[in-house]
């Protein structure tokens, strides 16, 4: 099989179809997310399957689909073998996982996802589940911390208003606090005005060097854009997104505690 790969144009096919309706079926790809399209979507979901899958280290968040995942894959899913060196590297780093990193990979799979109907602030896993239709930022990562079984998250109760998380991090209580060495999973709480009111949260993919300001990172996160023209704030997707700090006070990092 050729290997599928993020290419310009994408690469498109029965093949690419028949490779996400396996990551489908292992939990790494959303459900109906096998469109025949090698995008940005399949290719994380590519990544986190090697890395639960246990390939070696140099190929451990490999963006890729070929022959070797292809089979590792097809035999895990059959009767959920590896071989001997991958279950070991496989067990070892599941032992390592943080509430974060497991809020993180669930919100990651809603990546793609918007608000139906447009503009309504309407989302089942999100908005629907915490039982408030507005703005579901912080109610999309509570949806997420919940499911990582994290007990500083409640439905319907904590959260759904970001100026409080900055608050009771600030304070060190509620099972969070502030963070100045981000990691995968933290929250990023944004102040997009610039007008000492946060309005933002996603959750930190691939952490900044630094938290100085214009120190580059990644994020997932709710009721954004997938590009920079939309509402950063009130975009009404689930995406993605590249995101820089931004100084004055206006970003601030949250580790959660328990």
């Amino acid at each position: 099989m050729r290997t599928l790969t993020l290419t310009s144009p994408l690469q498109r096919g029965a093949d690419v179809k028949a490779a996400q309706a396996k990551l489908i079926r292992g939990e790494w790809l959303r459900a109906r997310g096998d469109d025949g399209i090698f995008g940005p979507e399949t290719a994380r979901a590519c990544g986190a399957a090697h890395w639960q899958l246990g390939f070696p280290d140099s190929l451990a968040n490999a963006q890729t689909y070929g022959d070797t995942l292809d089979r590792v894959l097809t035999d895990w899913l059959k009767d959920r073998s590896l071989p001997p060196a991958y279950a070991k590297r496989r067990t070892a780093r599941l032992k390592t996982v943080t509430l974060g990193s497991k809020a993180l990979e669930w919100l990651r799979g809603h990546v793609g996802e918007t608000e139906k109907p447009a503009g309504s602030n309407q989302v089942t896993w999100a908005s629907g589940w915490y039982g408030i239709t507005g703005p579901w930022c912080a109610m999309a990562v509570t949806r997420a911390y919940v499911e990582a079984g994290s007990s500083a998250f409640a439905r319907g109760q904590r959260w759904a208003y970001v100026p409080y998380i900055v608050t009771s991090a600030g304070a060190g209580r509620d099972g969070l606090a502030r963070t100045y060495e981000p990691r995968p999973g933290d929250l990023w709480c944004v102040d997009w005005e610039g007008n000492k009111s946060f309005d933002h949260v996603e959750l930190v993919d691939k952490p900044p060097t630094s938290i100085a300001a214009g120190s580059a990172f990644t994020t997932v996160g709710g009721n954004t854009s997938f590009d920079d023209g939309g509402s950063q704030s009130n975009g009404g997707a689930c995406a993605a997104r590249k995101r820089t700090v931004l100084g004055g006070g206006r970003s601030v990092f949250v580790r959660v505690t328990r």
